[in-house]
């Protein structure tokens, strides 16, 4: 499904042809079986970020230890599975939070947040994290508030609406118990 105009994280003008689809799910099992469906419906890895709590208690690592902008995976159990599903599994220790995995360009962006300026505000580098994938505010504090109870989020990058019906579906049929999709903001 990716499109030679299609580039994750790209700066400048917002393509207003892409879109993002979110799912939440109650824990990383049913998440990391979303991410492994959405890659046998056609998607790149490089589309699909997948956040949860990290759950086998392994090494906490800081930002600064992981290679998640570089696509390099990092963490234990849990983290096992979903780095051969999605590109840039990150452990990290976000204060405030608690430790997470992140994967994909979720993970590029949460690193890249507690590397600058944001050090030490933890609370909101998950929500604007989200927001960085084009979703609205008060949905990206909802997300954080979901991860911080102890579910999971998938967050893809599509686009074109046409590619929007089956990664719903895919979501939902993997138990997402919501999915919303997002046109980016002018």
């Amino acid at each position: 499904m990716q499109s030679d105009d299609f580039v994750p994280g790209r700066s400048g003008a917002p393509d207003l042809q892409t879109k993002t689809v979110v799912g939440v799910f109650e824990n990383s099992d049913k998440a990391v079986a979303a991410a492994h469906a959405l890659r046998q419906i056609g998607l790149d890895e490089t589309q699909i970020s997948v956040v949860a709590p990290q759950s086998d208690r392994g090494p906490e690592m800081g930002a600064e230890s992981t290679h998640a902008s570089e696509g390099g995976v990092a963490g234990a159990g849990t983290g096992a599975v979903v780095g051969g599903l999605v590109a840039g599994l990150a452990a990290l220790a976000i204060p405030g939070v608690g430790p997470l995995l992140a994967a994909g360009p979720i993970a590029a962006a949460i690193t890249a947040a507690l590397g600058g300026a944001l050090v030490g505000a933890g609370a909101g580098v998950l929500a604007g994290s989200f927001s960085g994938l084009g979703v609205p505010k008060e949905h990206a504090e909802q997300y954080e508030h979901a991860v911080r109870g102890g579910g999971a989020v998938v967050a893809v990058k599509v686009p074109f609406d046409e590619h929007i019906d089956p990664i719903q579906e895919a979501l939902r049929q993997q138990g997402a118990q919501e999915v919303t999709s997002f046109s980016p903001a002018l």
